[in-house]
């Protein structure tokens, strides 16, 4: 199977030629970097762990490997294990100050 960078409108390929119900390396010009709002869906989608290691597949094939790896290996940490868990905390704890004021205006 030949791996193609982009679109299948950019090969002018019709979707039978992919093979679409078998292939899940295709995201057809979704998850990208060739714009912000792109690139940052792409970050989103990286850093939720979902579906990571297939774009970084793809960007392996269409870019440099190393740095393709780099790149995921150093998002997937600080994006998901450092960042989003701060974010999580934050949450939480605008919650729990949010019941505490709710709980004081009950018992007064």
């Amino acid at each position: 199977m030949v791996f193609k960078c982009g679109s299948t409108w950019d090969y002018v390929l019709p979707l039978a030629s992919d093979n679409v119900e078998s292939d899940e390396l295709l995201f057809y010009n979704i998850v990208n970097f060739d714009n912000f709002f792109k690139a940052w869906l792409t970050i989103q989608v990286a850093i939720t762990l979902e579906g990571w290691t297939l774009m970084m597949y793809n960007y392996m094939d269409c870019n440099s490997p190393i740095v393709s790896v780099v790149f995921f290996t150093v998002l997937v940490i600080f994006g998901a294990f450092f960042a989003l868990n701060l974010v999580l905390a934050q949450i939480m704890e605008s919650f729990y100050a949010n019941r505490r004021e709710e709980d004081a205006k009950a018992a007064s």
